[in-house]
């Protein structure tokens, strides 16, 4: 009966021995396993960051390499709207030439209600050969955008607001001409992107010409109503840094 009894507490000692190393071995486990959880959590924070580093370093590369890509866009969009300006203002150059039995409008006259001469612009608008609104850019009228370089904020006279410039040679006052009387007018000049409200090939002029709209050129309306974009250095003067550039009379000139 001893003998049982003996072998019944040791078990039981047994027993609870091995209960008691389980539970401390849970009990390490736990502690382990939250070890190592909160070192994954610090690697994983310490990772995060090192790739938000990157990627903000990424993007900062991007926009370096897109910022001149998107201004290049940006010009040749304001390139596009003068373009399409020049384009309306020869329509409205067309549609007084059909009125006005073929005649060409002149830099400056007076129209009917005008106690005065104005330019031609004004007149074109007034005589609604061309469409706006009113606005300072003229004495009572404005907001005639197709009269304003959309580049032009960074070159334009305050006083004036000119940004388009008729041909002086096809627009004077004492010797207009008819539209049909224009040789090659596919090649004569109409307007251009200029400071002032008219031009002439002389050298004297070619400070209204602008030096930085466009990316260094300047949009041209022909008498045909057709615009091209020229560079600045391909348009031809009598005068100045493009002197003796041929053909100087073709591209200014009625009759040549």
């Amino acid at each position: 009966m001893s003998k049982y009894l003996l072998e019944h507490k040791r078990i039981t000692c047994n027993d609870e021995q091995a209960e008691s190393r389980g539970m401390e071995r849970s009990v390490l486990g736990v502690v382990d396993e939250t070890r190592r959880k909160s070192r994954n959590t610090f690697m994983i924070r310490s990772f995060t960051l090192i790739e938000l580093l990157i990627v903000i370093a990424i993007i900062a590369i991007l926009a370096s390499m897109l910022l001149p890509a998107l201004n290049q866009a940006r010009k040749t969009a304001k390139k596009i709207q003068c373009i399409n300006n020049l384009k309306q203002v020869g329509f409205g150059i067309i549609n007084y030439s059909d009125t006005y039995n073929d005649w060409l409008p002149v830099r400056r006259f007076q129209i009917p209600g005008m106690s005065s001469l104005t330019n031609w612009d004004k007149n074109l608008f007034l005589l609604g050969m061309v469409n706006g609104q009113r606005n300072q850019v003229f004495d009572v009228l404005g907001n005639a955008r197709v009269f304003l370089c959309p580049d032009s904020e960074i070159d334009r006279d305050p006083a004036t607001l000119y940004t388009y410039a008729i041909n002086y040679r096809l627009s004077t006052e004492a010797t207009p001409y008819k539209r049909g009387q224009i040789t090659a007018p596919s090649e004569k000049m109409q307007m251009i992107d200029a400071t002032n409200y008219n031009i002439y090939e002389s050298a004297a002029q070619y400070m209204y010409l602008s030096t930085i709209r466009h990316q260094g050129g300047a949009n041209v309306l022909y008498v045909d109503g057709h615009v091209s974009w020229l560079p600045r250095g391909k348009i031809p003067w009598t005068g100045g840094p493009n002197s003796g550039m041929p053909p100087v009379p073709r591209f200014w000139y009625w009759n040549s």
